[in-house]
């Protein structure tokens, strides 16, 4: 069990996440903006001593140690590698259409080829999913264990959620001190994922409702969340959210094959 101290304070999110015993990997990726530029940008095809690349991460520094990065170490294979191991890929549709618009003002012909190539793959996911169904007795079962987590203590409900890809840690602020409830993902996801959304607007408001989807699509899929947005991912740390994830470096479109995208 994952206990709050005397003032109500998790232990920091790899604690928790240390002490869940997890279920097998997860079957689902759930790809983010970044890392679908990372997967057709020509920054990740071409060889980083291309003349072409060479001029275009002239202009930018980041663009220039994006290069540096790849030559030490190529982010397509470690992201191939991570994809073959998850045959379900998902993206949100905002973010497909957010990688579509930037090809059409910033992309080259070949990232655009890449892009065509890839989206069939892509499984889209609405904003604010969340599963709609589930089984009577799982449904009555997750609400037995969040109401046994405050009953008779006057404490802080506890909603911990241990999934094959996810530890999800959602706190109200009814009090502190009470033991923390552990129930599986799929039985509790409408009672964690709601009480998911709410402590993200309250603990990190700043957080955009893009981002919120993101975390919350990732928690409802039981997919790994495959992103280059590490300040995302240190925002959801500062809220006590762990969500199993693979950081990655960023890439952008660079447009090699095309002098308008110089």
């Amino acid at each position: 069990m994952v206990s709050a101290d005397a003032a109500g304070a998790l232990p920091p999110v790899a604690r928790v996440a240390e002490a869940v015993p997890l279920l097998p990997p997860p079957h689902a990726a759930l790809l983010d903006a970044s890392a679908l530029l990372a997967l057709i940008s020509d920054a990740t095809h071409l060889p980083p001593t291309d003349a072409r690349l060479v001029r275009w991460a002239s202009a930018n520094e980041h663009w220039r140690r994006s290069l540096e990065e790849e030559a030490a170490a190529p982010l397509l294979p470690r992201l191939a590698a991570v994809l073959a191991a998850h045959p379900r890929w998902l993206c949100m549709a905002e973010d497909a259409s957010k990688v579509a618009e930037l090809l059409r003002c910033c992309g080259g012909r070949a990232e655009a080829a890449r892009w065509a190539s890839l989206r069939p793959r892509l499984e889209l996911q609405p904003a604010g999913r969340l599963p709609s169904e589930q089984p009577a007795a799982a449904a009555a079962a997750a609400a037995a264990a969040a109401a046994a987590a405050g009953r008779g203590t006057g404490a802080v409900t506890r909603c911990v959620a241990a999934s094959s890809t996810s530890v999800l840690v959602c706190v109200d602020e009814a009090g502190a001190g009470a033991d923390a409830a552990w129930a599986s993902l799929r039985a509790a996801a409408p009672l964690c994922l709601k009480q998911l959304g709410a402590r993200l607007v309250a603990i990190r408001p700043e957080m955009s409702v893009t981002h919120r989807g993101l975390v919350l699509a990732a928690a409802a899929t039981d997919s790994l969340l495959v992103t280059a947005n590490r300040g995302l991912l240190r925002r959801l740390e500062q809220a006590h959210v762990w969500l199993r994830t693979h950081p990655h470096e960023a890439r952008w479109l660079a447009a090699a094959d095309d002098d308008a995208g110089m």
